[in-house]
């Protein structure tokens, strides 16, 4: 009996949670990063698979430490993806239309993120807060992302393209995330916030993205970082009022789905 009430209980806040839009944050993804349109008639915004409303999903990548591609990693990746299933959602775009990714100010997009960059660092640590810290650059052909983290300041004002749509509407494409400075940046778990948008063969903005973490170990025991995600998808979007609560009953009942990178 306590079973079937305990059972009822978590149907019913799940149902609640849905129409409150919570703001749990979503962690990872298994592989690259599969994203398309809501609707390809009339494309309103660019979803991710597995996120929720008013949520940060949260990815996973680590930079290798030695050899020819240390301190350097493709992934993840971007891809787009049919629906295996008959009324699933399909993650394509309206062929021509072309993808792009930028960074986002995480103290401006993040709940309790008040002085926070574009590049956000936590070393692993317990107690350890996230800062502003490192440098990181995002390549792709001749194009790039240079955040300069001295500052915290974006040394960049046009997104990088990342791709265009085939006939099919599929994309799939990866870019070269970098930590700059080699060995002398510090081992922990950099974070940036990043955001993708589209134009159409105009050149007109189309949709973007909720703003999502992608978030590299450098150097870190597995242990230490899973620490470090930890702190980062412990930031929230700016809830609708009430919601707040609700997430943090939530968080008590269910536990997060996690899917390692």
């Amino acid at each position: 009996m306590k079973i079937a009430r305990l059972g009822a209980l978590v149907v019913a806040l799940m149902a609640t949670l849905t129409f409150s839009g919570a703001v749990c944050a979503q962690h990872g993804h298994d592989g690259d990063i599969v994203l398309g349109y809501d609707s390809l008639a009339t494309p309103s915004a660019i979803i991710l698979e597995g996120e929720a409303a008013n949520t940060i999903s949260l990815y996973e990548a680590d930079f290798p430490q030695s050899g020819p591609g240390a301190f350097e990693t493709p992934d993840p990746g971007f891809t787009t993806e049919n629906a295996p299933d008959p009324g699933d959602q399909d993650y394509l775009f309206v062929p021509g239309h072309h993808l792009y990714l930028r960074a986002v100010n995480a103290g401006t997009h993040i709940q309790g993120g008040s002085g926070l960059g574009f590049v956000n660092f936590h070393n692993g640590s317990n107690g350890y807060s996230i800062s502003a810290s490192g440098r990181m650059q995002v390549l792709k052909g001749s194009g790039s992302i240079d955040v300069n983290n001295t500052n915290g300041s974006l040394a960049f004002s046009s997104p990088l393209f990342v791709a265009t749509a085939d006939v099919d509407g599929d994309i799939h494409s990866h870019v070269d995330f970098l930590l700059n400075s080699d060995f002398h940046a510090q081992t922990g778990a950099y974070g940036i916030l990043f955001q993708f948008m589209t134009r159409d063969a105009g050149n007109n903005d189309v949709a973007s993205s909720n703003p999502f973490w992608i978030v590299f170990n450098n150097g870190l025991d597995q242990n230490s970082f899973e620490n470090a995600v930890s702190s980062f998808g412990s930031f929230q979007a700016v809830p609708e009022p009430g919601s707040g609560l609700l997430c943090a009953i939530a968080l008590g009942a269910l536990a997060f789905r996690r899917r390692r990178k």
